[in-house]
């Protein structure tokens, strides 16, 4: 009789304890993706829409690596503004717009569309006053303390050029 009575205990226990365990870990990656999703849109918000550069230092490691089309194009904070202040002062309108993200771990997947007016010089082009519409996509790496560690951006950089007016050209042959 008292091994009857043990086993159910026991499995009551057991799945308690498991149950209490589950829940506790859903709540921990709950919490660890909001830190992670409020260090993305204030980077999208804050950093990208309204160009302020301060809250990098709040959202994102002081060696931030930011990749574009595969290339690394920054490898810290002062980089990563740089490089963003580029297209600034080519759009100065900037805007960036979430359409989708996915979660999983410590990455955060988005795609995402820019628009702006070109009415600065951006890069070597002179102003054309002309809009641009171009998606993209990117991935974030996160720390555990859900600072921005990286970004791998991928988007059409001829979409963007030929929006601004350019062409390609046939290559000359030899």
């Amino acid at each position: 009789m008292k091994t009857t009575v043990l086993g159910p205990i026991l499995l009551l226990l057991l799945m308690v304890y498991c149950g209490t365990d589950t829940k506790q870990q859903v709540k921990n990656a709950n919490e660890t993706k909001l830190r992670y999703t409020a260090s993305f849109d204030s980077y999208v918000h804050s950093v990208w829409n309204n160009q302020n550069m301060d809250s990098l230092k709040i959202i994102a490691v002081e060696k931030f690596t930011r990749k574009m089309n595969g290339s690394v194009v920054a490898t810290n904070q002062q980089e990563v503004a740089a490089q963003m202040n580029i297209y600034f002062t080519g759009f100065p309108n900037t805007r960036i717009v979430v359409e989708d993200q996915i979660f999983q771990d410590n990455r955060l997947s988005v795609n995402w569309t820019f628009t702006g007016t070109h009415t600065g010089t951006f890069k070597e082009v002179t102003a054309t006053g002309k809009k641009v519409h171009v998606s993209g996509h990117s991935t974030f790496k996160f720390n555990e303390n859900g600072k921005i560690l990286e970004e791998d951006a991928y988007f059409n950089e001829l979409e963007l050029l030929q929006q601004l007016g350019y062409t390609l050209n046939e290559p000359i042959m030899n």
